[in-house]
């Protein structure tokens, strides 16, 4: 199964808590459009994951609440910067 955490933190530079599973991603690391590309790819990718936790013959409910609750954030993030580029 995709570690999740593991390709957001070397696709985007996020910081993210194994224990958690809580990631935040680091701004300054990369420009405003290379971050929604980012995101988008992580969108992309959680989607994806989601789909085989819920796929397996015992679907793993638990994992798929985790990695949509990533997601949520995710989509946070991205309003944040969208709305960021519609105001300048």
């Amino acid at each position: 199964m995709t570690d999740l955490n593991s390709i957001s933190r070397d696709r985007v530079g996020s910081t993210c808590d194994p224990r958690s599973g809580e990631c935040e991603l680091n701004d300054n690391s990369v420009s405003k459009p290379q971050q929604v590309v980012e995101l988008l790819y992580l969108l992309k990718l959680g989607v994806k994951t989601n789909l085989r936790w819920i796929g397996r013959d015992k679907p793993d409910i638990d994992a798929a609440r985790m990695t949509s609750a990533r997601l949520c954030q995710y989509v946070d993030r991205l309003e944040m910067l969208l709305e960021g580029a519609r105001d300048n």
